[in-house]
């Protein structure tokens, strides 16, 4: 099988490659058609990319919120009494 022998960074270089196609508006038929695979695969390659985007995202957001409530709970902490 193809897919055995290739290393792993064959398929992310693709996976780009194929994330850009679809940027650039490409159907999910033509690009599966360019890289040999179904359209429905070509789908769900796409849609892994959009769904881990959108948790890197979340976890910046939540990751700022966390900081934020404990650079609070640090400026409340001086007001405190010893």
């Amino acid at each position: 099988m193809k897919w055995e022998s290739e290393p792993m960074g064959c398929f992310d270089k693709r996976n780009l490659e194929i994330i850009d196609a679809r940027k650039s508006r490409a159907t999910y038929t033509k690009i599966g058609a360019r890289f040999g695979l179904s359209r429905s695969r070509v789908q769900q390659i796409v849609s892994r990319s959009e769904r881990a985007e959108k948790i890197r995202i979340r976890s910046e957001e939540m990751k700022e919120a966390i900081q934020d409530s404990n650079d609070f709970g640090q400026e409340m902490a001086c007001w405190l009494p010893p």
